[in-house]
């Protein structure tokens, strides 16, 4: 948070997903359509606020297995 020169309460409000002019809103919109796209099961661990997320492994064993993503972009 210090290097980005927010108090607390601007840092939060700049990544809450509940806010729809949000970085955090924007972030969630496309973890839920990368998801939705690679048919990714849902994280359950992690940060709460992003339940439907791809996980590193899951992109990278999709990739490396059978080049999922670089030959199914999303548009």
């Amino acid at each position: 948070m210090n290097i980005t020169g927010l108090n607390e309460t601007e840092y939060w409000a700049f990544y809450d997903p509940t806010n729809l002019m949000s970085f955090g809103n924007m972030i969630t919109t496309e973890l839920v359509e990368l998801s939705e796209w690679y048919h990714c099961p849902d994280t359950t661990k992690g940060n709460a606020n992003f339940t439907t997320n791809c996980s590193s492994n899951y992109l990278a064993a999709a990739q490396w297995g059978g080049s999922l993503i670089t030959h199914n972009p999303p548009v």
